[in-house]
């Protein structure tokens, strides 16, 4: 019999997606239309944002946010390390410099006590990184930028449903993006979303997404010739076509969360079973035994860049993940084989992933370009890189799944210790 086959992976359209693109192609518009319009405003009431603007992707989002405050050469942005690229690469196109943050280790989301010590007279903002769907300790990182006067960036890329507190992640800092790549949260094919509770920034991302004009949208102006160019812009335009998409995946948005939510506390009970058993694992955002959770902390600062923890008050967990998937960190005996353990879980029919595989700042590019400085200064970060295997928690797969990839998992581990 073939293996079980489990992609990590896949969108999940149905009909009402299938119908929804027919009736755009059916009619005369295909951009600049209701249909984004109307995502924007669902996208908007779902997570409580007073503004909602949508663009091509997640990274075109954040360098719109980095444009529209003005962001250019001589600046600089603290960076999560353990993140995509395009966290950072949004900082590069304007000009300015990103300077790195290493994780915690418990968590993989940045170190909020290293950032103080990362902030020059040339810091203008933080960007964060909502690793894996686990919010990132946004008490502590807000602290640091109110009292530095840093502008908030959250990168939502992985945690469209999460939460912190009583706001949805992407409203605790000045402005926060979201991707719909065709394996997150929902997917409009290719596509972002930028929300922020400030209607200057929202209006100026409006318009740079769209050529800098004063009345992007044709359906305002007078007449077809009826605008004027008021800054520098490109076209970071949503389509219809994804718009319709992504009405449609909202509708959808509670069960897909839900399903995720429940995959995850399967595999993640059967990966504590495995750890324990044979101690060739831990599972990252797994800490004090309950799935992400922690002893939250009263933070004080001493001196420039050094935080003391104080002893944790008794304070329910602030943080509401919206997991994109379970990763796990091989024991450092199994590190080097790795890629041989990935291997054989895709030969028993089972995809993953590694988020990611490099910190940003040992990547060629970066390293080329600042000097191994910075990627040195990322240890823990890139520990996670080199141990961590990414399992598939999607809402196109169910309990049976989860069993089999820890299943699968624990015989190759064991294979692999004898």
């Amino acid at each position: 019999m073939p293996p079980r086959v489990i992609p990590f992976g896949r969108p999940m359209f149905g009909d009402a997606e299938r119908q929804a693109v027919l009736d755009v192609l059916a009619g005369p518009t295909l951009t600049h239309g209701p249909r984004v319009r109307a995502f924007e405003a669902r996208f908007a009431e779902i997570t409580g944002a007073p503004h909602a603007i949508a663009v091509g992707s997640c990274t075109a989002g954040m360098e719109l946010v980095w444009r529209s405050i003005g962001l250019g050469p001589g600046d600089e942005v603290i960076v999560s390390a353990q993140t995509h690229v395009a966290t950072a690469h949004a900082v590069i196109m304007t000009g300015a410099t990103p300077v790195f943050a290493d994780s915690e280790p418990v968590t993989g989301n940045v170190d909020p006590t290293l950032l103080e010590s990362l902030v020059t007279p040339r810091t203008r903002a933080i960007a964060v990184v909502h690793y894996l769907g686990l919010p990132a300790d946004l008490d502590a990182i807000r602290s640091v930028a109110g009292r530095n006067g840093l502008f908030l960036l959250e990168d939502c890329a992985l945690s469209l449903g999460g939460r912190y507190r009583d706001a949805h992640t992407g409203l605790i800092g000045d402005a926060g993006c979201f991707s719909f790549y065709p394996v997150k949260h929902i997917t409009t094919g290719e596509g972002g979303m930028v929300i922020t509770r400030h209607a200057d920034l929202a209006r100026r991302i409006e318009s740079m997404r769209a050529f800098g004009l004063d009345r992007s949208d044709p359906a305002a102006r007078r007449h077809p010739g009826a605008y004027d160019v008021v800054g520098p812009g490109a076209n970071h335009r949503m389509g219809e076509l994804a718009g319709a998409l992504g009405l449609c995946q909202l509708d959808r948005l509670a069960d897909f969360l839900a399903r995720r939510s429940a995959n995850d506390a399967v595999l993640v009970g059967r990966l504590r079973r495995i750890a324990g058993e044979t101690g060739a694992l831990r599972v990252l955002g797994d800490g004090s035994d309950s799935a992400g959770s922690h002893p939250r902390h009263t933070d004080t600062v001493d001196a420039p860049g050094r935080v003391n923890r104080a002893a944790p008050p008794a304070e329910a967990d602030p943080r509401r993940p919206a997991r994109i998937c379970r990763s796990i960190v091989l024991s450092d005996r199994l590190v080097p084989q790795r890629d041989s353990i990935i291997m054989a879980l895709s030969d028993a029919g089972i995809g993953t992933s590694v988020y990611y595989p490099r910190p940003v700042p040992c990547f060629t590019w970066y390293r080329r370009t600042f000097g191994d400085g910075p990627a040195a200064r990322v240890p823990v970060a890139a520990a996670i890189s080199r141990g961590s295997i990414a399992l598939p928690i999607g809402p196109h797969l169910d309990s049976t799944d989860m069993t089999a990839i820890a299943d699968a998992l624990g015989s190759i581990l064991c294979g692999t210790r004898a």
